[in-house]
Parts: structure tokens; C-alpha cells; sequence
């Protein structure tokens, strides 16, 4: 695991929404979900939740569906 970073806006913005989409599903978000919420392209998305599973906030299993977890609170 990499050093953990700040978070930048966009990246909190992501971590806010999947947090929000959980609470309120009781499942995580897809790829396409989280980029309609955060008003991105599925590409710019997909940094962003690279970039917070790389700092360590988030975890999801590979081609695998709806699999994030929330590793860390903000």
C-alpha cells in the first residue's frame, strides 16, 4: 500500500458520494453510478477510485461487481 495522501476535492467528492450511495443501498456503487454522481466520465471516475483505493480509504475486488468497501472515514 502506498504512503497515504491528502485527498483532493474531486477525490472527496468521490469518497462522499460512495459513502452516501451505501448508506442509502446497502450496496456499493457501479463504475458507471459513481460517474453520473459525480458529474465525470467513467475514465475520470475510475482515477478517482483508483487514487482512493491506492491512499488506502477504499478496497474492492477485482472484475468483481459492486465490491467496494469502505476502508476509512473522512
Amino acid at each position: 500500500m502506498k504512503k497515504e495522501d491528502n485527498l483532493t476535492e474531486r477525490q472527496k467528492e468521490t469518497f462522499n458520494f460512495i459513502c452516501d450511495y451505501i448508506s442509502k443501498h446497502c450496496y456499493s456503487p457501479s463504475l458507471r453510478e459513481i460517474a453520473n454522481g459525480i458529474y465525470a466520465s467513467k475514465p475520470i471516475a475510475q482515477k478517482h477510485l483508483t487514487a482512493l483505493i491506492d491512499k488506502g480509504y477504499l478496497t474492492n475486488t477485482p472484475h468483481t461487481a459492486r465490491s467496494i468497501v469502505i476502508l476509512k472515514v473522512i
